[in-house]
């Protein structure tokens, strides 16, 4: 999934690159590729050259296949902040979001950024989590000049300390990349700490190059640099070869840095990171690792291939090497606990494999709803699906197993719409959803999910007058808005108490922002029953006036029987005697 920041679109200025030097550079790179059309080349640069002294031959020049050609030989972010911004043709030209929207992680023209990054406050819309992002893309881009502008935007905005730690994740993010000028830059300028995670990072991504240089360079400072044995083997076997990993291993026992462990039970993890690894040595590396920390054969292989695309594969040639799927049977405080597969099960539902369930299913594994609510919380909708094929989820509420009733309050809970659709369509659910719209409603409208609450309405739940209320003692009025244009109920009949009465509710609170949005939302009096509960909740006498212009109608007997205790001979109640009076003077007359 691409990170908000990556469409992020970086305005450029004036001052960046000029439409000569760009259009000839790109010009240059298509006479490589293709010198069969130098002349058309040419003829776009020497127009865009000459483009004051007569504009409508450069126009002609800049069609929009000669555009498009010449942006396939720069980089995604060089189009996007500069050659589309030269004329309109260009802009016509390069208007998809492959041309216009800037990827972070890339390097990215120096003007550009500097203008979108560099002024004051420019970060002061993102969250700490989105700043960290800021540095580590740029710090994968590789260019140093636009992780500086990054560095000094963030240090407007937040505290040293929280500096301190964004720029250790950029640290980790170059490493991963392999961009030792990054890392050397932001050790140097004293951005962040040197830690074994940094080296961590790169044997993740197989840069097993840099880490010696790390070692070394936290040696020169005088610092600790040893490394965790089996942290150091988690990490390699993930990322690197096994000749890598056996070399790097021998070189850093002979610099004193590791020092071999075989017996440490943590050894598993080993194991597990050799299980899930993207290189195709992964069967070479797990032999090894097994070997050299002295391991039986146990599920821990499994359970980190189940995480990998080619899950099926793998575990197909584990279970024939003799690996187990399940897990081994052992006695917990006198208890014999037996094989299962549920280790396995977790580990696949939690990413989502869904190969891999059907994998396990096929192979006699045991899931239900406890599955299932985990994947609707997940948002894996695949193995979902998968899951209600093989009837492992029930449809009735039974004891502790609410079945697909759990499941749809597990993906509402998760703010996962594409399941509650799915799950919403499944026969029988709308009347299941139905019988429990209070408990389903409630959870949507503390999320304040608009979305959600159109899906569960569908899906045959009910408005009902508190939920209004909710999203009132919420303090939601767009909300209240919402569900009352969705046909949700604001009044409740007959009032029996002051929760029954909007108006009275707000009134006594001197809510008048929410007075006003019930008459506009065109919440119904409840005949004088409204008024004379806005008096019994104790409203002031300027809410009661309000109420009385605005139309609402009064038994003044009744109103003035309402009166509080505490509210006697005051203003209210003289005021109410006083209406009363010329009411019954007028019946008189």
């Amino acid at each position: 999934m691409r990170h908000p920041l990556q469409g992020t679109k970086l305005p450029t200025s004036s001052a960046g690159p000029s439409n000569v030097s760009l259009l000839q550079s790109a010009a240059a790179a298509v006479l490589l590729h293709n010198a069969t059309r130098h002349a058309v080349v040419l003829a776009a640069t020497a127009a865009a050259a000459a483009g004051d002294q007569d504009s409508s031959s450069a126009a002609r020049a800049w069609i929009p296949d000669i555009i498009r050609r010449i942006a396939s030989f720069l980089p995604p972010n060089e189009v996007a902040c500069s050659l589309r911004l030269m004329n309109r043709n260009a802009a016509a030209a390069l208007s998809g979001p492959q041309h216009s929207t800037v990827r972070l992680s890339q390097p990215s023209p120096p003007h550009a950024f500097a203008q979108r990054w560099g002024t004051p406050g420019a970060v002061q819309g993102l969250d700490l989590c989105q700043q960290g992002q800021l540095l580590r893309l740029t710090a994968c881009s590789g260019d140093i000049a636009n992780l500086a502008v990054a560095v000094q935007a963030v240090r407007r905005e937040s505290p040293g300390g929280e500096v301190e730690n964004l720029c250790e994740g950029a640290l980790e993010a170059a490493a991963e990349a392999g961009h030792r000028h990054i890392c050397e830059w932001l050790l140097t300028r004293g951005c962040c700490r040197w830690t074994t995670d940094v080296v961590y990072a790169a044997l993740r991504k197989g840069q097993a190059g840099l880490v010696l240089w790390l070692v070394r360079r936290k040696e020169r400072h005088g610092l600790d640099s040893r490394l965790n044995y089996v942290d150091l083997l988690t990490a390699a076997v993930h990322g690197c070869d096994l000749a890598t990993v056996l070399q790097l291993r021998a070189r850093l026992i002979q610099l004193r840095k590791v020092r071999p462990d075989p017996w440490n039970s943590d050894g598993y993890d080993i194991v597990k990171s050799a299980a899930r690894s993207p290189t195709a040595d992964w069967q070479a590396k797990l032999e090894w690792s097994r070997a050299d920390c002295r391991l039986q054969k146990t599920s821990d292989a499994c359970e980190g291939a189940v995480e990998c695309p080619d899950a099926v594969a793998r575990l197909t040639w584990l279970r024939d090497n003799g690996y187990p799927l399940q897990s081994v049977p052992y006695r917990l405080f006198g208890f014999f606990v037996e094989p299962s597969y549920s280790r396995l099960v977790s580990a696949a539902v939690s990413v989502g494999n869904v190969d891999a369930v059907r994998f396990l299913l096929d192979e006699g594994a045991a899931m239900g709803s406890s599955e299932a609510r985990h994947a609707a919380t997940a948002g894996h909708l695949g193995v979902l699906q998968l899951l209600h094929a093989r009837g492992c989820i029930s449809m009735e509420v039974r004891n502790n197993n609410p079945g697909l009733l759990g499941v749809l309050r597990c993906a509402v809970q998760a703010r996962q719409p594409h399941v509650v659709q799915w799950v919403a369509g499944v026969p029988g659910v709308a009347g299941l959803a139905g019988r429990h719209s209070d408990e389903l409603l409630e959870i949507a409208i503390r999320k304040e999910d608009y979305p959600l609450m159109a899906l569960l309405h569908e899906a045959g739940t009910s408005w009902e007058f508190h939920h209004f209320m909710r999203a009132y003692h919420l303090q939601f009025p767009r909300m209240m808005e919402w569900l009352a244009e969705h046909g949700c109920p604001m009044v409740v009949h007959p009032i029996q108490s002051v929760d029954d009465s909007m108006y009275a509710l707000a009134g006594k609170l001197g809510d008048t922002a929410t007075l006003h949005l019930l008459r506009r939302l065109g919440c119904p009096w409840q005949g004088p029953d409204t008024f004379t509960w806005c008096v019994r909740s104790g409203c002031c006498l300027p809410v009661l006036r309000w109420l009385r212009k605005e139309g609402c109608p009064v038994d003044w007997e009744a109103a003035v029987g309402a009166v509080q205790p505490q509210q006697r001979g005051g203003e209210v109640e003289r005021w109410l005697c006083r209406k009363q009076d010329r009411g019954q003077k007028r019946r008189r007359v």
